[in-house]
C-alpha cells in the first residue's frame, strides 16, 4: 500500500483537518463565501462536481448538529430555500 492510499485509508478526518489547515480554509469561510466559491477552493477551480440540494441540507444539518460555527451554514440554506 503507497503511502497516500494509507493515510486515506487510516487517517481521513485527519488528513482532510491537515488540508484544511493548510489552504485556509477557516479564513475563507469566516469571510461568508458561496457554495461555489468554496467548492472551487476544494476543487481548485473545477466546478465539475454537481452536489443536489439533498447533499446540500444533509451537511448542513451535520453541521448544525455538532455545533460546528461556520458562517457557511448561512449559505448552504439559503441554496435550498
Amino acid at each position: 500500500m503507497d503511502r497516500v492510499s494509507y493515510v486515506a485509508k487510516k487517517y481521513p478526518w485527519t488528513s482532510a483537518g491537515f488540508w484544511w489547515y493548510k489552504n485556509n480554509m477557516n479564513r475563507l469561510c469566516d469571510g461568508n463565501p458561496s457554495v461555489e466559491t468554496v467548492t472551487k477552493r476544494v476543487n481548485k477551480g473545477k466546478m465539475d462536481l454537481l452536489v443536489d440540494k439533498g447533499t446540500i441540507l444533509w451537511l448542513a444539518q451535520y453541521l448544525i448538529k455538532f455545533k460546528i460555527n461556520l458562517s457557511i451554514i448561512r449559505n448552504l440554506k439559503k441554496l435550498i430555500e
